[in-house]
């Protein structure tokens, strides 16, 4: 009979019960001490991935979930050597196992390991802790795993960047122009290209519109953006005339716009900010206008026109078109004049627009449409403008509009993309008020406000650079800035002088690592000022950093030591652990990869974090948004 710790029904724990031990460094189960026989019967009644490496040799067990990870070497590798099962990633795995086995627990998320376990090398990700395992006298026998693939996520987090560097790209590229809007301030985040040419190359990134540009007081636009906001309805504007400075001290200059205001929702459906897109038709305007002055000036006028153009008579014949229209049509002016309208494009025939001629024809109103053509020769967008003539005619200008129906796709695409973020950033900050705690209401309040605090000068400093990143040493004076001058905003008074120092080269921080570090930061200057340094008189707290390469990749790593000297006597670490402790773990060991040690001297708490920057970049091409 089996050994009661291997009593399990699945198809593992009944191939270990059969196995022949005798050629295994594990030697037959009864002989197993109790230390291995209770994590392996942990790890059998377990349905995650688990293995157990013992003994000298590393003897490799495992249940039945992680038979499933080892593919063909399921089921020969039970009772083998570990370096035996897994020797195509021993150099990469090595490291890591001697650490567990000198008694120190690790931690990794989504390591890249190149694995053969069905035939062929394949890349793959793992997130797993290695942990020491001690025998009945206390000495590290072994080691136990617990182990997650990550390969279809990491894939799927690839793919999602990807296609948000191409929704970034699709933005600052767009024909038309595009902005986003913030707040009920309607302060600026983003501004494509075409944005920034209608009003003139101007700094617009974190100023609301009306410090901004001045100049559209009184022109309506601030009462539509406030409605819109306020009402939650977007607003169509249609050649609407804008008068803008476009340059400083410049001449006032007018201009035409086709406009949309999209309101921006939250997860609960309140209205957080406007999506402006449109597309300047001041040309398009000026010589409509030109050409209704009068038919005198029509044929001087055709051949210029940068948009279709098309007389015809009562009875719907064609008498007259231009370069344009030729070009848009993609026929000969012999192929079009002379025919009815219904001759030369039949395959408006039945539709709104044989309607809106017919409308203008015989009301004698102006009519406007657009319509999607399609025929074996093209499939196009026109926006029509149908107006009668003297004579009583009728004269059309199209102009082709494919490109702009095609932007509104991808705009509505894009304003999807803004939402997320905008969820995503809401996220975060129920997490603050969540899991923030205190023993009342006014120390709650101050806590959020710091935390929440942290974010937006994290996010300022980000929205600065265009999301690019941002300087290690500004993030941390925003977050010091009270203790870095004496008797600043905020600082107790202490005397004057600094009671923080700053010491480090250049760094530049990725976006995805810029938040984390800068609530990090936040954390520990707030307990410094509650419990540390900067609660007693002539305390002080040093802040330095420096770039290292890497030991086992050739990547840099941020090393930051924040040391405390001169508060109240250090004993032993804290007994509760707090929000703040968990958001320094959390944020920068598991969610950036890097690596926190915190040390209670007698002299103050010493806080060592090491960063991976290709790591943290990573991150941030996977959470960025528009950016």
């Amino acid at each position: 009979m089996a050994p009661a710790f291997i009593q399990g029904t699945d198809e593992t724990s009944a191939l270990m019960r059969g196995h022949d031990w005798s050629a295994s460094p594990l030697g037959c189960p009864t002989t197993w001490p109790q230390s291995l026989r209770s994590v392996v019967g942990l790890m059998l009644d377990s349905k995650f991935p688990m293995f157990v490496a013992w003994g000298p040799e590393l003897g490799f067990l495992y249940n039945e979930s992680y038979a499933e990870l080892l593919g063909a070497k399921h089921p020969a590798a039970l009772g083998r050597r570990f370096h035996d099962v897994w020797a195509e990633i021993w150099p990469d795995i090595s490291p890591l196992i001697d650490r567990a086995l000198a008694g120190e627990a690790t931690y990794y998320e989504d390591l890249p390991l190149t694995v053969r376990r069905k035939g062929h090398d394949e890349q793959a990700w793992f997130t797993f802790s290695y942990s020491p395992v001690r025998d009945e006298a206390g000495r590290v026998a072994g080691m136990f795993c617990a182990v997650n693939e990550t390969t279809e996520k990491v894939l799927a987090e690839r793919r999602l960047a990807a296609e948000s560097e191409g929704l970034r790209r699709l933005f600052h590229q767009a024909p038309g122009f595009m902005c986003v809007l913030r707040g009920r301030e309607h302060v600026f985040e983003l501004a494509n290209a075409a944005y920034l040419k209608l009003v003139g190359h101007r700094d617009l990134v974190g100023t609301t519109v009306r410090d901004a540009m001045p100049e559209l007081e009184g022109q309506g636009f601030f009462e539509l953006l406030d409605n819109a906001f306020a009402t939650g309805e977007a607003f169509v504007g249609r050649r609407r005339p804008i008068a803008l400075q476009r340059s400083p001290g410049g001449l006032v200059e007018e201009r035409f716009v086709d406009f949309v205001h999209q309101p921006i929702r939250d997860a609960d459906g309140r209205v957080t900010g406007i999506f402006v897109e449109g597309s300047d038709v001041t040309e398009h305007v000026r010589h409509e206008e030109a050409l209704l002055a009068g038919n005198a000036r029509i044929a001087a006028l055709l051949g210029t026109m940068s948009e279709g153009f098309v007389v015809l008579d009562r009875e719907f014949r064609i008498n007259e078109i231009n370069a344009e229209g030729l070009r848009i049509d993609g026929r000969a002016e012999r192929e079009i004049v002379g025919r009815t309208h219904w001759e030369a494009w039949p395959e408006a025939n039945g539709t709104p627009v044989e309607a809106a001629y017919r409308r203008a024809m015989a009301e004698r109103v102006p009519v406007s449409l657009e319509h999607n053509y399609r025929s074996e020769r093209h499939n196009i967008w026109l926006d029509l403008r149908i107006h009668p003539v003297p004579g009583g005619g009728v004269a059309a200008f199209f102009r082709d509009v494919t490109a702009r129906r095609e932007a509104e796709a991808r705009r509505d695409l894009l304003a999807r993309e803004v939402d997320h973020r905008s969820k995503n950033a809401l996220a975060v900050v129920q997490a603050a008020l969540r899991l923030t705690k205190a023993d009342d209401v006014p120390g709650y309040v101050a806590a959020v406000e710091g935390r929440v605090g942290a974010l937006a000068r994290a996010q300022t400093l980000l929205a600065y650079d265009r999301w690019g990143g941002a300087d290690l040493r500004e993030l941390l004076h925003a977050e010091l800035e009270p203790f870095l001058g004496g008797g600043g905003a905020g600082a107790p008074d202490q005397g004057a002088g600094p009671r923080v120092e700053l010491a480090g080269p250049p760094v530049a921080v990725p976006a995805g690592a810029a938040q984390p570090l800068a609530m990090a930061v936040h954390e520990l200057a707030t307990n410094a000022v509650k419990h540390g340094a900067l609660s007693a008189h002539g305390g002080r707290v040093s802040v330095s950093w420096r770039l290292d390469r890497a030991v086992a990749a050739a990547e840099q790593v941020l090393r930051l030591r924040w040391r405390e000297a001169g508060g109240p006597p250090v004993s032993k670490p804290p007994e509760r652990r707090g929000f703040g402790s968990r958001v320094i773990e959390s944020t920068l060991s598991h969610q950036l990869g890097g690596e926190v040690r915190k040390a209670w001297n007698p002299g103050g708490l010493v806080c060592d974090v090491d960063v991976p920057l290709a790591r943290a970049a990573a991150v941030g091409e996977r959470t960025a948004a528009v950016d």
